[in-house]
């Protein structure tokens, strides 16, 4: 809803599809619900995301004014100060990169992919 003539940049993380379903199936079952389990209900929630995903980008092509920096969550936890480097310069160098990549806690990554 960001009027067009404004420029925008826009930073994405991306992160495995199977990492976040897992999250959130832990997430639901502690709070006590049940959750279905099916391999289509998977599949039919990743091609969403995926969707998704290429609804951004395409979303970012078409608008003159924005740009669009897609980054790996995986390579933010395994180099947090060359994603926060990364980050700091697409968005006009003026963050301290520092600071970002040391809030970055690799231990918060317990949903691996299996």
């Amino acid at each position: 809803h960001i009027p067009a003539e404004i420029p925008v940049r826009v930073v994405l993380i991306e992160r495995d599809l199977n990492e976040i379903l897992n999250s959130q199936t832990k997430m639901i079952e502690r709070r006590g619900e049940n959750v279905p389990q099916t391999l289509e209900r998977r599949e039919r929630l990743k091609n969403a995301y995926r969707q998704n995903l290429r609804s951004v980008a395409e979303w970012s092509r078409k608008r003159p004014n924005a740009s669009l920096l897609a980054v790996q969550r995986m390579a933010v936890l395994e180099d947090p100060e060359a994603q926060s480097a990364r980050i700091n310069e697409f968005l006009g160098g003026a963050l301290d990169a520092r600071a970002m990549a040391e809030v970055v806690d690799p231990a918060l990554h317990r949903n691996r992919s299996r």
